[in-house]
This record gives structure tokens, C-alpha cells and sequence, in this order.
């Protein structure tokens, strides 16, 4: 049966009074190629579910709305599935975070079928510049009629030692948002300071408009932000969404790029990847499909190119907080 925890906190928080304040981070909207992974550790075991409350390990200390925490939890807002909360779930007061505030259901759980729709996590990178990665995978939707066709991809990143976060959009079908959103348009957001004993709220950040060019809206009532105006669509596969706690791109405009050559392949792609961090690849066709995904080391690495058939491929490389794409064609 659904649970409707938060909409029970809208009535509370009506009555609430407080000052609104901005965004406490840097937002930028970017293009990246959306990568997905496939060995990490999943939450649902293979089960299907709705209404999830598992607990996701951070892996670090994370610093978010002035607290650090080392662990997050899904169900404690609304259970929709698109949307943690950061402390202990015996708490009383939350910090939210909603990278797509809709109500997510695997989709074989009408159909008492296998999961076809995995959440899982992993933690790439050195002690120091580890990044979380939180993916939902063909996640389908609660209000969407078996065999549910409406289908969404999409990850939260949350990177050590400089607090900052990304969602990343990745594929969808047949979205239709008159189906899927409960509330009047598609909801992402943050929250700060939900209290269920006082039911009280600090602040409720979310976005609205063009989700590709959103704009930032501030809400310190729940009425408010369940009547609000949110974005008029999801965002387009490849979008990220960034929340810099420094000035927008500094982490990327400071990160040396790979080398990748030749980019028309004969037998070897040469990879020359700097400083002294490891980094994720992943080589794609032009179909999409996975050619090469490893792990690279610092310094000179060749791939064996000669057995790959002819066409274009994208070499994606994830080095620290840069992702960094380069063409090439074999021929």
C-alpha cells in the first residue's frame, strides 16, 4: 500500500512561518555522456519493490546543509523511490534530497515478476576524491499501467572532500508527465531542516520552468511547494544537474584532460590519463553499445583496438569530478 508521509507533512507545514534563503550552492546545468555501471552493489537484492527504505553507505564523511553524514535513506520523505534523506531515520529532523520527486516502482511488481528495475551503488576513487554513485535503472512508475512501458535512468553523485553533487539524466521511454507527476509538473529539489515532530521547515528548494534552463524557486511552507509550479518536463537524457559548494566549473577548468590517440584506430587507442588518480572508462559504438569499461591507472595504457568493428566510438573518461568524451573512428 502507498504511504503518503509528506503529503500528511503538508498540512502540518502550512502553517509554518520563516525566512526563505537561497540555494547554498553553485547550480549549473551541464551535458555529459550518462554512464552507467554494472557492478555494483545492489539494494534490492533482485527483489521487486515499492516504497523502498533501504540504507545507502556514503562511503566518506559528507557535508550537507551544515551536517555531515556518512550514510543516506530512501523512504524518508514520502517513500516515492526518487527522493533520500541524509541521518538517522529515527531522527526527527531530515535534510532531503530529490533528484526526481516522482513514484518510482520496479517494474515487475504487478506483474510478481523478477526485478527488472535494479538501484545499486558504488564508490570509485582514492581516499580523499571518492565519489558515490547512486543509480536507478529502468525505474517504472506507480501511476503508469502494467506492463508499464514509462521507464527513467538517472544517478545522484556525491564527491569527497568538496561536498558537491551531481544528478544525471540518462534514457527514458514513453514518458508521459500528466501520468507520472502528482504534483503540478516534475519535482527536484533539496530540503533543509524538515522536522516530523515540530513539523517544521527551514527551507524547501526546487526548480521550475525549462529543465534544460531551470530556475531556482524558494519555499519555506509545504503548501507552497506542493502548489508550486515545478519544471514543465525531465530533463533531457545526458542532462546533470550540479550543486557546487565553490564557484561553478572550477573543479573541471582545474582538472588536466586524458590523452586520447590516435582518433582514427587502426589496432590501439592510446590512453596517457595525468596526475596521480585512477579514472573510469567506457568505450561505446555508435549503436551505444559497451565495447570497453575498466578502470584506468595514471600514466600510458594502450587498448587493443583491432578486433573492434569499423564505425565510430565515444571514449568516455571519468577523471575526479570531470567527465571528459572524445570521438574517434576505426576503420
Amino acid at each position: 500500500m502507498k504511504t503518503r508521509l509528506f503529503t500528511f507533512l503538508a498540512v502540518c507545514l502550512s502553517a509554518v512561518a520563516g525566512y526563505a534563503q537561497e540555494l547554498p550552492y553553485t547550480f549549473s546545468v551541464t551535458q555529459q555522456a550518462y554512464l552507467t555501471f554494472s557492478d555494483g552493489t545492489s539494494l534490492n537484492q533482485g527483489m521487486v519493490w515499492d516504497d523502498p527504505d533501504w540504507e545507502v553507505p556514503i562511503g566518506f564523511d559528507f557535508q550537507y546543509m551544515n551536517q555531515t553524514f556518512s550514510n543516506m535513506y530512501f523512504g524518508g520523505i514520502d517513500g516515492y523511490g526518487g527522493e533520500l534523506i541524509f541521518g538517522d531515520i529515527n531522527g526527527a529532523t531530515f535534510q532531503g534530497i530529490m533528484p526526481y520527486f516522482q513514484d518510482f516502482i520496479d517494474g515487475g511488481y504487478f506483474e510478481d515478476t523478477a526485478s527488472d528495475s535494479p538501484i545499486s551503488y558504488k564508490l570509485t576513487g582514492s581516499p580523499g576524491s571518492r565519489v558515490l554513485w547512486l543509480q536507478w535503472a529502468n525505474a517504472a512508475f506507480y501511476n503508469d499501467e502494467p506492463p508499464h512501458p514509462m521507464r527513467m535512468n538517472l544517478q545522484m553523485r556525491l564527491f569527497e572532500g568538496t561536498n558537491n553533487i551531481e544528478f544525471h539524466y540518462g534514457p527514458n521511454q514513453n514518458l508521459d508527465n500528466s501520468v507520472i507527476q502528482d504534483y503540478s509538473g516534475i519535482v527536484i529539489g533539496m530540503a533543509k531542516n524538515l522536522d516530523f515532530n515540530e513539523f517544521t521547515a527551514e527551507n524547501i528548494w526546487a526548480f521550475t520552468g525549462d529543465p534544460q534552463d531551470p530556475t531556482v524557486v524558494t519555499y519555506n511552507t509545504a503548501d507552497d511547494f506542493f502548489g508550486g509550479v515545478h519544471l514543465n518536463d525531465t530533463p533531457a537524457p545526458n542532462t546533470v544537474y550540479r550543486f557546487s559548494t565553490g564557484p561553478a566549473s572550477v573543479s573541471d577548468q582545474s582538472t588536466e584532460s586524458a590523452k586520447v590517440y590516435p582518433t582514427v584506430l587502426m589496432n590501439n587507442l592510446n590512453v596517457v590519463l595525468p596526475g596521480n588518480e585512477k579514472a573510469m572508462m567506457r568505450i561505446t559504438d555508435n549503436a551505444g553499445r559497451i565495447v570497453v569499461e575498466q578502470q584506468i591507472q595514471p600514466g600510458y595504457q594502450s587498448i587493443d583496438s583491432s578486433v573492434w568493428s569499423a564505425g565510430h566510438y565515444i571514449v568516455s573518461i571519468m577523471h575526479g569530478e570531470q567527465l571528459q568524451t572524445v570521438r574517434v573512428v576505426k576503420y
